[in-house]
C-alpha cells in the first residue's frame, strides 16, 4: 500500500466494503484518518511547488 494507508481506509474512502475477516474487526480510526489528511497535503504541497507560474 503506498503511503501506508490501511486497506480497510483505502476501501472506506472508495465507497466499497470490506468482505472477510477484515471486514469484520477491520475499523477505520481517526489517526488513519488524520494520516492520510496530513500525507495527501504534504502531497499537495510537493505538486505546488514543483510547478511553474
Amino acid at each position: 500500500m503506498e503511503a501506508g494507508v490501511p486497506g480497510v481506509l483505502q476501501f472506506e474512502r472508495l465507497g466499497h466494503e470490506l468482505g472477510g475477516m477484515d471486514g469484520g474487526y477491520g475499523h477505520v480510526t481517526e489517526a488513519m484518518r488524520t494520516r492520510l489528511t496530513d500525507e495527501l497535503q504534504r502531497r499537495l504541497r510537493k505538486l505546488g511547488k514543483g510547478r511553474k507560474r
